[in-house]
């Protein structure tokens, strides 16, 4: 049965709290320490497997600009048995760019070993708008989320047409 995760949530908060302060002993001791650890970065080349992401993974966070900042936007988590998930947003103010406020997004998935919640997928993303990504603004999902919390039923047959086509 999948339920609500306090737990993960705050496990997922630790980590970013260690990730902002460089405390590399708690990035590391999240992570698994076995060959299904995956790790994808915000940038373009950074996808990596496997037990030398643990060792590893303190070195690239201790490498980025000071984190002056970080102010969670969104966080949910869930678990099903052993394993669980977390989506957790948070916008991000570095110290060599103060005055600017970069949107990160994580996708962190857990499995519980040995009695311990340990992180065995990460992925971070920095937002791109649609329109700069396909060409134009993709709305269906908002359009039906919007429209489901005024009442719209899957099998409506009238009312408010929801595309993600591109504009004509």
């Amino acid at each position: 049965m999948t339920r609500n995760s306090p737990e993960l949530l705050s496990v997922c908060r630790r980590w970013l709290d260690a990730v902002q302060d460089g405390r590399g002993n708690e990035i590391e001791n999240i992570l698994t320490d076995r060959d299904h650890m995956l790790f994808i970065g915000t940038g373009q080349d950074e996808l990596w497997s496997g037990v030398a992401v643990q060792s590893a993974i303190a070195e690239f966070f201790g490498s980025i600009p000071t984190i002056i900042k970080q102010e969670e936007t969104f966080g949910e988590a869930y678990e099903n048995g052993r394993v669980g998930w977390v989506c957790f947003a948070h916008n991000v103010t570095l110290a060599h760019e103060p005055d600017k406020v970069v949107a990160v997004r994580n996708t962190l998935i857990f499995a519980l070993e040995d009695g311990i919640w340990k992180m065995v997928h990460r992925h971070g993303s920095v937002p791109l708008a649609n329109e700069k990504f396909v060409g134009f603004k993709q709305t269906a999902i908002a359009d039906l989320v919007a429209a489901t919390a005024e009442g719209l039923t899957i099998d409506q047959q009238d009312g408010k047409r929801l595309s993600c086509s591109p504009p004509l």
